[in-house]
């Protein structure tokens, strides 16, 4: 299998799971791991560091 063709069925599969409506993106915390953290402007609860 070549790269491009893999490339090519990554880009199909995020595409089908956008079509879906179940692709996620997730926030990324730019700021230290403390219990309280600011996402997207928002004061949340810091639970876990790592997805």
């Amino acid at each position: 299998m070549s790269n491009v063709h893999e490339l090519t069925f990554l880009k199909e599969k995020i595409e089908q799971l956008k079509a879906d409506g179940v692709y996620r993106v997730l926030p990324v915390n730019y700021g230290p791991c403390d219990g309280v953290i600011n996402l997207n402007g928002k004061e949340v609860i810091n639970l876990c560091s790592n997805n």
